[in-house]
């Protein structure tokens, strides 16, 4: 019998070899009148597939992804008849055509209207949210220094500020990450936190299309059939303004304000008919029309007890093998350096400072940066008691120096507001032994001396503040690591 072919048409006008549409499409009888709709469906006549009786009119849907047409359908009993049903067309909109039958006893050409389905009992839409205000709720403290709270959103986009806005354009699952951004170095300063987002379709229709719209502007509606255990063979959109309108999706736009409703219908290839509506705001021209679900990443302040065990620190390099402290890279740092071990990530960490205030740190992390560490400020728990921690301050020197730096200025702005006027205080000075005993006397006075004078700047009176220079401190050979250890003043509170 005759078989069905497909050519197609190449970039330079011409046609490619006609190649036999196969089995599925093609039987042992005749395959004849083939009309194409929309690029999408094959209307063809066959007698070969059994029907109603001589040539009955089937409909194949193209399967880009195996680039063939489908499993044909024969078409219902008011199209096809127990005579001959050949040269179906259909126009644009899908619900009206013409064929050829010998139904009446002679070919005669017929018009046809498609009956529209009747939508009842729609299913709410349910809402996929792209758009979210973020918000972290823990400040980490106030402070005049260059840094800016900036958020990586995951999708190739940043904003700045605590609380941010931000619509995804695609499904999928995304890392929102908080940072406080050095903006002098343009580097991570520290990071705050981070939030994961999912958005996902669940197995339903969806209408997508916006949740409100200004009145008379144009907007797109789309079906979203993806997460749909079958396949459709028709889509229906039902406008209570406008009709029924056969297309995959429609730019509709609403004359009036208020509530107004989109109705998307379904016709499975069992043809089986379902229908979901969504419900649509059509605001004034002055109304803000986005709507932003939001996201607190943390929903209120750590309990006191707990906030107590989160210290910060400056990170100078992280290693999956053990540094000696000892090592060349080390000996610039004027610090005594903390090792931690990461169970987690399986790696060394090594840092210098503490501080339970992120922005504290600053200028121990600017100082590190200029030594050549790409450091940042990292946070980790305690764990052990910290209720001592108001009643000892250790501030660091370089080699044969007395001048507290800026971050240690800080240590002591922090430790002197937990005292008062009363406060009776030790400060005992001391130095590593480089160079002579009388020297490195004299060195470890004039520290405890500028640290009893930070502190009186602070509202601590001399009178109540006891100082002694206690001069060198003596390591054994081949500890030479522990010498920045032993530069230093101790702070200590006697009696507050």
């Amino acid at each position: 019998g005759y078989d069905l072919y497909l050519s197609l048409r190449d970039h330079l006008g011409g046609w490619t070899k006609p190649r036999n549409l196969g089995k599925l499409v093609n039987s042992k009888g005749d395959e004849l009148f083939p009309s194409v709709f929309k690029d999408e469906w094959l209307l063809y006549s066959s007698d070969g597939k059994g029907g109603r009786g001589g040539l009955d009119i089937y409909k194949s849907h193209w399967e880009e992804e195996l680039f063939r047409y489908g499993k044909p359908v024969s078409l219902d009993s008011t199209i096809n008849s127990k005579s001959d049903d050949f040269g179906i067309t259909l126009k644009d909109d899908g619900l009206t055509g013409y064929l050829g039958s010998d139904r009446s006893g002679s070919d005669q050409l017929y018009y046809f209207e498609k009956a529209l389905p009747v939508f009842k009992d729609c299913a709410p839409d349910k809402k996929v949210n792209y758009c979210y205000k973020i918000r972290e709720n823990n400040i980490l403290d106030d402070n005049d220094l260059p840094l800016k709270y900036v958020w990586d959103l995951g999708d190739g986009n940043t904003k700045f500020g605590l609380q941010v806005r931000h619509c995804y354009s695609k499904l999928g699952e995304y890392t929102a990450s908080l940072s406080l951004i050095d903006t002098v170095e343009n580097e991570t300063y520290f990071n705050v936190s981070e939030v994961k987002i999912n958005i996902k379709l669940e197995s339903r229709p969806y209408v997508l299309g916006p949740d409100s719209i200004r009145v008379n502007d144009y907007a797109e509606f789309k079906a979203d059939l993806s997460g749909m255990k079958v396949s459709a063979q028709e889509l229906y959109w039902n406008f209570y303004d406008g009709g029924i309108q056969m297309q995959e999706q429609v730019n509709r736009s609403f004359g009036e304000v208020g509530t107004q409703e989109v109705q998307l219908g379904i016709l499975d290839f069992e043809d089986n008919f379902s229908c979901v509506s969504k419900k649509i705001e059509v605001v004034d021209l002055n109304t803000v029309i986005r709507n932003y679900e939001l996201i607190q990443v943390h929903q209120e302040k750590e309990p006191e007890e707990e906030q107590k065990k989160l210290r910060y620190t400056v990170e100078l390099l992280n290693s999956i093998k053990q540094e000696a402290l000892s090592d060349s890279i080390f000996m610039k740092v004027n610090y005594p350096i903390t090792e931690r071990f990461n169970e987690v990530d399986s790696i060394y960490q090594y840092t210098v400072g503490e501080s339970d205030k992120v922005a504290s740190l600053y200028q121990l992390y600017k100082e590190m940066r200029e030594l050549g560490f790409e450091s940042k400020v990292v946070s980790f728990e305690l764990n052990y008691d910290v209720s001592l921690d108001n009643k000892e301050v250790l501030i660091f020197f370089s080699p044969g120096k007395d001048e507290i730096t800026a971050y240690n200025e800080s240590n002591l702005n922090i430790f002197s507001r937990k005292l008062n006027s009363e406060s009776k205080l030790e400060v005992l000075g001391y130095a590593d032994p480089k160079g002579s005993v009388r020297s490195n006397k004299k060195l470890s006075y004039r520290r405890a001396k500028n640290v009893a004078s930070y502190l009186e700047k602070c509202g601590i009176p001399l009178d109540n503040i006891s100082l002694d220079a206690l001069g060198e401190v003596r390591v054994s050979e081949g500890e030479a690591e522990l010498l920045r250890y032993y530069r230093k003043v101790e702070v200590r509170l006697i009696e507050n």
